[in-house]
């Protein structure tokens, strides 16, 4: 599952990398255990704020797909 920063706060468990509002964690490449998730998720953590949330992907949108019979019905 990915996840997305809501505050801006520095990983010290990943070489200080700084995640600023809105970045997802883990950035690409790096595993992350489900007890550092948990220390990020909640409050649980240095400065006692939920720092992440889970990232929630919507699927894309499908255009409706207009015939020309539907377009004259609408005129």
């Amino acid at each position: 599952m990915r996840y997305v920063a809501i505050r801006q706060f520095e990983d010290i468990e990943d070489d200080n990398t700084s995640y600023v509002l809105g970045t997802v964690y883990p950035r690409e490449g790096v595993e992350v255990d489900s007890k550092r998730i948990n220390e990020l998720s909640t409050r649980n953590n240095a400065r006692g704020e939920v720092l992440i949330v889970p990232l929630v992907e919507l699927p894309a949108k499908e255009e409706k797909k207009t015939t020309a019979k539907s377009k004259t019905a609408s005129k």
